[in-house]
């Protein structure tokens, strides 16, 4: 059952682990570097699956998601990333249907 838990600092050596293949990194960035951007106003969120660090994305509450929509309630999800090895398995749409924000 995959979980979606706030971001701790108990999480990033796993996410440190994290691998892509090169060319997967034209669209998403490694966790490691997606925390820096963790602030009050943008939210890491790590994926989890059987107790594994599976996955990472940060949501943010900055005026940046207004160049996709008027909604002042809306959340933007960037820095979508899976563990590759846990790529192509269905976890990512396990997770997409979490997010009932």
């Amino acid at each position: 059952m995959v979980q979606l838990v706030p971001y701790e600092e108990q999480y990033k050596e796993r996410l440190k682990q994290f691998y892509q293949p090169a060319e997967t990194l034209k669209y998403t960035q490694l966790p490691e570097y997606s925390i820096e951007e963790i602030n009050d106003n943008v939210h890491g969120v790590v994926i989890i699956n059987q107790n594994q660090t599976i996955g990472f994305f940060l949501l943010h509450r900055t005026d940046r998601r207004f160049q996709y929509t008027d909604d002042k309630q809306s959340l933007l999800l960037t820095n979508l990333i899976m563990d590759y090895s846990y790529s192509g398995k269905g976890h990512g749409k396990q997770y997409i249907y979490k997010l009932e924000i």
